[in-house]
Formats: C-alpha cells, sequence, structure tokens
C-alpha cells in the first residue's frame, strides 16, 4: 500500500464514521491518543508504513464496541462491529479483539498470553494502558515525570510483551530528556537567559 492509497483510506474511514450518530462517542480523546501512539511505537518498531496506518485504524477504533457492552464484552463487541463492515484489515480485527490480552495470560477475553497474541494487540495494549496510566496527570517537575515513568516501567514490565515493552519505555524516557531540553531552552529564552 502506497502513500496515496494510505491516505485515501484514512479519508474512507473518517467519512464512514462521520456518518454515525455516535461520532462523539466514537472517536474521543483517548482514541485519538491511543491511535497516534500505536504509530508512534509502530515506527519505533519499524514497521512498514502500511503496518503503521493499521495500528493507527485499530488504535482510533479500539473501544467502539464500548458503547453497547460492558468492559469485559466490548472488545468481542468491537471486532464484530468492525468485522460485519469488510472493510478493515484481519490486524486490525485482531488488535481490537485482543487488546486487553496481557503477555502472562492474565488479561481477557481469551486469556492468551505471549506469542498467542497478536502483535498489533500487543502494541496497542502498550498504548491503552500507557493513556490510561497518564491521563490527567500534570507533570510539574523532571522528577515527577521520572517517577511516573519508572513506577509505569516497573508495573508494566510484566503485563506486556518484553521486547516492545523495552523498547517503549526505552523511548518514552527519550521523549522525557528531549521535552526537559526544550522546556529548558523555552524558559531560559523566557527569562532572558539564552
Amino acid at each position: 500500500m502506497n502513500t496515496m492509497e494510505i491516505r485515501h483510506k484514512a479519508i474512507e474511514i473518517i467519512y464512514h464514521l462521520q456518518k454515525s450518530s455516535n461520532i462523539f462517542e466514537l472517536i474521543d480523546t483517548k482514541s485519538t491518543h491511543v491511535g497516534i501512539l500505536c504509530a508512534t511505537i509502530g515506527n519505533w518498531l519499524k514497521l512498514s508504513q502500511t503496518d503503521i496506518y493499521h495500528l493507527a485504524c485499530a488504535g482510533l477504533l479500539h473501544d467502539i464496541g464500548i458503547m453497547s457492552h460492558s468492559d469485559s464484552d466490548h472488545a468481542k463487541k468491537g471486532f464484530e462491529v468492525l468485522a460485519g463492515k469488510n472493510e478493515f484489515d484481519c490486524s486490525v480485527l485482531l488488535a481490537v479483539l485482543f487488546h486487553h490480552e496481557l503477555y502472562d495470560g492474565s488479561g481477557f477475553p481469551f486469556g492468551l498470553k505471549g506469542s498467542e497474541i497478536h502483535l498489533f494487540a500487543k502494541i496497542l495494549a502498550i498504548a491503552d494502558f500507557y493513556h490510561n496510566k497518564s491521563h490527567g496527570q500534570t507533570f510539574l517537575t523532571e522528577y515527577q515525570k521520572y517517577k511516573f515513568l519508572k513506577e509505569l516501567s516497573l508495573e508494566g514490565q510484566y503485563l506486556y510483551d518484553p521486547e516492545i515493552w523495552e523498547i517503549f519505555v526505552r523511548n518514552m524516557k527519550s521523549h522525557f530528556k528531549e521535552y526537559r531540553s526544550i522546556s529548558k531552552d523555552r524558559d531560559s529564552i523566557l527569562t532572558g537567559r539564552a
């Protein structure tokens, strides 16, 4: 799939979704954040542009089944809704269905573990976890950012694919360092100490 095809397919998805009467329930801030983070993790893993596109779609649509079902059933319902449209790649469907499966087998809806879980579902699970943990967090100091990432790193290290988790944590640490550098530069300019 080339860049033009990817762009065209994204426009198609947005067009179909905007016809829904529940558009604000379908695409909320969480879904947008998770979709962007899925694509970012895919980029860090050096996946193809097509795979990154499919990851972004999965992140955007991962909770589509939550509108009409309980938390434990929404992944199955979301899979059914998307599969019924015959417009989504199998990897998107599997990511939506398995995004609550955990590497140690303690997830749901099927209790899959390790290599039984589709790669995209592993990535989506990490993005969803990060969003849920960081949503509403305000980091006033570098120490707070560091402490949050350290706690997050410890909490997720056994729940998620170790290779993907390590890449995610390393890149997030790098992101926080870059942010710190940009913040210092901005602060020096604002205070006249540049």
